[in-house]
């Protein structure tokens, strides 16, 4: 309430992932139900939503990517979806875990190490495979959110005018 009455129309959320493994490998805090929650409260509430994702998490499966992309077909995320690639980074924990696991060479050409470039496959897929999960993911994110665009709209018009500031 407090939220609304401020104007605040739409809320982001870095989800991450919808495989609770996977959340609890990047130390994420959060679970699969309180991102349910929040979204869902979110729709309740007439707040637009917005959902970031990633792929490329240090010992994902392609099932897990599934969760994920299911996780956001079945949930009103209308303001928006990405799928980013997880890039490691150094003094990070990740960054360490790829060291650990000899997936850094002596050389890194630090011009791949973008959110959507895949730099270090960190999953157990092969890469052609990661990709063309990413690729997918990103696709059918697109139509959703086109799919989605009257909710939002409604959604913006309905706050603008609880504000007293949209007129027919």
């Amino acid at each position: 309430e407090t939220l609304k009455n401020a104007g605040c129309v739409q809320l982001a959320f870095g989800l991450e992932s919808a495989s609770q493994p996977m959340l609890d490998n990047i130390n994420k805090l959060v679970t699969v139900e309180q991102m349910d929650n929040a979204i869902n409260l979110c729709d309740k509430h007439g707040f637009v939503s917005q959902g970031s994702f990633m792929i490329n998490i240090p010992g994902e499966k392609s099932s897990d990517v599934d969760k994920t992309i299911n996780f956001a077909l079945t949930h009103n995320i209308d303001g928006g979806l990405g799928m980013a690639i997880c890039t490691p980074f150094p003094g990070t924990k990740m960054w360490k875990w790829c060291i650990d696991n000899y997936l850094i060479d002596d050389v890194v050409y630090w011009g791949n190490f973008k959110y959507d470039t895949l730099s270090i496959n960190m999953s157990l897929m092969p890469t052609d495979q990661l990709l063309r999960l990413r690729d997918k993911g990103t696709e059918i994110f697109n139509r959703c959110v086109l799919d989605r665009e009257n909710s939002r709209v409604r959604k913006v018009i309905d706050m603008k005018k609880q504000l007293g500031v949209y007129h027919d």
